[in-house]
């Protein structure tokens, strides 16, 4: 009997390590998992900096909309300056001070001017590859409008994003004089 139990010792003894299929399946699949993982982050962090852009633009813009509406409530006369049917420069006259709202180098510029000097000044950066369109209506009284209309630089005419300012000259002129 003891020579059968020794055969079988012989038989069952236990391996020492992987073997080297076993090792490149391992490494394989492990690489994979780092290449999607990987792949995952970037994806995500250009997902981040696309939505960190929109929700600056949209701040930016739903400032700009307060700000011009409070102003043209309150202006006596709009006038509007440019090149070529394109306004360049947007004119509100108020009872003590004149605003001009000025399209420069992608930026909206608000400039307050008091006695000729300029008091204030703000700068609306404006979302990349953006154009901008002011109309003022005829009606009585008119409607200030301004569109702004932008979207990815590298594909301009794909995914275009509108956005509308509507203000009213004159509104609460009657209440401030």
């Amino acid at each position: 009997m003891n020579n059968g139990s020794s055969h079988r010792k012989q038989h069952a003894t236990p391996r020492g390590g992987f073997t080297l299929v076993e090792m490149l399946v391992v490494m394989v699949t492990f690489s994979f998992l780092l290449v999607s993982v990987a792949m995952s982050i970037a994806m995500l962090l250009r997902s981040k900096d696309i939505l960190q852009a929109e929700l600056t633009a949209s701040s930016t813009l739903s400032r700009l909309e307060a700000q011009l509406r409070v102003d043209a409530h309150q202006a006596a006369t709009v006038q509007t300056i440019g090149d070529d049917g394109n306004a360049m420069v947007t004119r509100l006259q108020l009872p003590e001070q004149r605003i001009d709202y000025a399209l420069e180098a992608g930026r909206l510029i608000r400039r307050v001017y008091r006695d000729g000097k300029e008091q204030h000044r703000e700068v609306f950066v404006l979302p990349e590859a953006a154009s901008v369109n002011w109309e003022l209506s005829e009606q009585s009284p008119p409607l200030l409008t301004l569109s702004i209309s932008y979207g990815d630089p590298a594909n301009p005419d794909l995914n275009r994003k509108a956005h509308h300012a509507e203000a009213i000259v004159g509104l609460h002129r009657g209440a401030t004089e």
